[in-house]
């Protein structure tokens, strides 16, 4: 066989040789993309629950551990939200989860106040965004008056018919709905749900123990809510107003 023959007939044995060692090769699986992990940010009113949602970019094919926990900046735990801490999974095919934090109805007049939520010790993800911010927004409003805010509401929802006017209902009359007739303005349950030996239906600094506030609320001390046969409770603004009133002292304004 001439040198050339034998030359080319080696070349094509390497070729063939590679071709079949190829061809036996697993096929290459294409590399895992990892999902990025967030928190949002959010804006809640006071007394709230503080709903914050984790989310991936793209339903998760393993599970994703995190740890998380609360952190005061102008709002402090246990005075203004109730502070949390623990560990949660989103688990696969997921794409996130909500985690709530109570926020606490103190009462106080003061400016809105914010904390934060923080993700930490994250598995099988990347984090885009591991701090949601929690602003709280006050309720509360300074200088409520009796004469602007408290009677009109006393007017529409307690007036003829109900406790006012010459009305008793349950055995409380609130007069003409003058402040000197509601600040005298006694209840018969009342002494004995809030121990007073007064029974005034006003407790001036103390919204908890008045039931002039309370039976408009949702959860009552006794008895049904107020307005008497109301489908729900007086609206939530209206009986804040009545209880910021009070907690600052009832003052005929």
């Amino acid at each position: 066989m001439r040198l050339r023959e034998i030359f080319l007939l080696t070349i094509l044995s390497l070729v063939v040789a590679a071709s079949c060692s190829d061809d036996n090769k697993a096929p290459v699986e294409p590399p895992v993309e990892t999902p990025e992990l967030s928190i949002g940010d959010l804006t809640v009113a006071e007394g709230n629950p503080a709903i914050f949602t984790i989310s991936l970019d793209r339903p998760a094919d393993r599970r994703v551990v995190f740890s998380y926990f609360t952190v005061d900046v102008s709002a402090q735990a246990n005075l203004d939200y109730d502070g949390v801490s623990g560990v949660d999974t989103i688990p696969v095919d997921s794409s996130g989860l909500t985690i709530l934090v109570p926020t606490i109805d103190d009462g106080d007049d003061e400016p809105d106040e914010t904390f934060t939520l923080t993700l930490t010790s994250v598995s099988n993800a990347d984090v885009a965004d591991s701090v949601g911010i929690g602003t709280i927004i006050d309720n509360d409003i300074s200088g409520v008056s009796f004469l602007n805010d408290v009677k009109p509401i006393l007017m529409g929802s307690c007036g003829p018919g109900c406790h006012g006017f010459g009305s008793s209902l349950g055995g409380l009359s609130l007069g003409d709905l003058s402040y000197d007739s509601v600040i005298i303005a006694k209840g018969p349950n009342t002494f004995l749900w809030n121990n007073t030996t007064d029974s005034l239906v006003v407790q001036p600094g103390n919204s908890a123990l008045s039931t002039l506030y309370t039976k408009a609320t949702s959860s009552p001390p006794f008895g049904g809510w107020m307005p008497l046969g109301g489908v729900s409770p007086l609206d939530t603004v209206l009986s804040n107003r009545i209880k910021d009133w009070i907690d600052q002292g009832a003052q005929d304004n």
